[in-house]
């Protein structure tokens, strides 16, 4: 009787050709595997052909928009050390921090910093010289609206709070504004060139600032020791085509200084070399 064959048997040995066909398989089979790791490093298990992933529904109030570009400056005649802390209420988070602080949540980042008289800072925990701290925001469209003055997920511009500006004008309307409310030259430079390349492609921009003391119950903004003035510029635009002009024709006139008393800025204290001054500037598209 035969022997039986043992499932030890060793593999006969192959030819070249055979040899090199099944090193090239193992490396495309390692390359597949490799193709599924994720991040950390583990194998992913990839769905069954036929049968795609299904995708998670959006989450109410998950639709987000860009408070851009918040940035805040400290003026003081001489060099303190300050933290600077911002806190924002339940319908926006923080996305984008520089220089990135040591800790920070999704609703408040908080920096400690060193001022200098020429108006740069130091961040204490990287060392690095900035001339101004720097944040931003997604916030959540679709939530209930608030009973807040402001609420960053439902506000709008109209002509019961705006004036409407054609695009050609904006850089113009801008600087006489910020001139009002205070703003150096170099922060009123960086407001106007951020943004005239969100106006582009608009006939007409509505715009509007927001009162200081209603911004700030959105978005707290803590410094200490505490500033002898603080001044806050938010402000909020659309674009307006020439067609939707004639439902803005009861628009009252609002020339450049109109807005200081909105925003609620003594210029003459903003001036003040004096004294520690805080300023911050930033905006969105509504």
């Amino acid at each position: 009787m035969p022997k039986a064959t043992s499932s030890s048997t060793k593999k006969p040995k192959l030819n070249k050709a055979a040899r090199l066909a099944e090193e090239q398989e193992e490396k495309e089979r390692a390359r597949t595997e490799k193709s599924c790791e994720d991040e950390s490093g583990s194998i992913s298990k990839r769905p069954p052909k036929g049968k795609p992933k299904a995708k998670r529904p959006p989450k109410p109030g998950g639709v987000k928009k860009p408070f851009r570009k918040p940035v805040v400056y400290l003026f003081s005649p001489e060099s303190i050390a300050a933290s600077v802390e911002v806190a924002l209420g339940p319908v926006w988070s923080l996305s984008h921090l520089y220089p990135r602080p040591a800790s920070a949540s999704a609703q408040s980042v908080k920096w400690q910093v060193k001022t200098h008289p020429d108006g740069n800072l130091t961040d204490l925990k990287s060392g690095v010289d900035v001339a101004y701290l720097f944040w931003e925001a997604d916030v959540h469209e679709g939530r209930p609206p608030t009973t807040d003055a402001f609420d960053p997920a439902n506000c709008a511009c109209d002509a019961t709070n705006s004036v409407l500006v054609p695009t050609e004008g904006i850089a113009t309307y801008l600087n006489k504004v910020l001139t009002s409310l205070g703003l150096h030259t170099e922060a009123k430079t960086s407001f106007i060139t951020y943004w005239l390349p969100h106006f582009a492609g608009h006939d007409n921009i509505a715009l509007r600032f927001v009162p200081q003391v209603d911004y700030e119950k959105a978005a707290a903004l803590t410094v200490e020791p505490a500033p002898d003035v603080v001044t806050r510029v938010c402000m909020l635009f659309t674009g307006v085509s020439n067609e939707e002009v004639a439902r803005w024709s009861g628009l009252e006139t609002r020339d450049g200084d109109y807005w200081k008393d909105i925003v609620g800025v003594d210029v003459q204290r903003v001036h003040d070399t004096s004294l520690f001054r805080v300023l911050e500037w930033g905006a969105m598209e509504v």
